[in-house]
């Protein structure tokens, strides 16, 4: 097998030494701008990039940048309709602004408590806290508000029955308001006559 040549009569099938020398250097260069870029990288973060970190804002705020969500509590009594305290009520505590929620249950004395850090995200003085408690069948909600208080109190009062069967219950509650109408229209009707 012959070595191709090109049009000028070098070989295409081995490089040149002037072919070598010029990879050499593109190689070099490539190397040296790498390093630079390196170098260059270390020094921002040695000296803080050169801008002013942003100064700390309301303690869990979502505004502390990197820094965990600081503890605050919500905490609040049960009540059933007779002001009686409410235990093991499932209480499910919703941050609104967030979306996310928390589900916790009352003790013995109705008291329940759940700390906003555990959402994982930063909570803001101001943010609406929806608390909506459940036993047996009984329901009840609050809405409160994030202070700058170490803590916040949102009490609940269960009253609204859930009811057991509502698939069951609206059509035969909308086909008796469809009777009464009905009724009524044909009633109206042999007044007229």
């Amino acid at each position: 097998m012959e070595p191709s040549e090109d049009k000028i009569g070098r070989s295409l099938d081995a490089p040149s030494g002037r072919g070598r020398a010029s990879a050499r250097r593109k190689a070099s260069a490539v190397a040296a701008i790498a390093m630079a870029v390196i170098v260059s990288g270390a020094a921002l973060l040695l000296l803080g990039g050169g801008s002013e970190q942003p100064e700390a804002m309301i303690p869990g705020s979502s505004t502390d940048y990197g820094q965990p969500p600081l503890p605050h509590p919500i905490v609040g009594y049960i009540y059933d309709a007779g002001a009686n305290p409410v235990p093991e009520a499932t209480v499910t505590i919703t941050n609104v602004r967030l979306g996310l929620c928390g589900v916790v249950e009352s003790d013995g004395t109705g008291l329940y408590q759940y700390d906003l850090a555990n959402m994982g995200v930063a909570w803001e003085v101001g943010d609406e806290i929806f608390v909506e408690a459940e036993k047996d069948a009984v329901i009840g909600s609050a809405i409160g508000y994030v202070t700058e208080n170490p803590f916040d109190m949102i009490d609940v009062t269960l009253g609204t029955v859930i009811p057991e069967f509502p698939m069951v219950i609206a059509p035969v509650a909308g086909m008796l308001a469809l009777f009464f109408v009905v009724r009524i229209s044909r009633h109206r009707d042999d007044a007229e006559a």
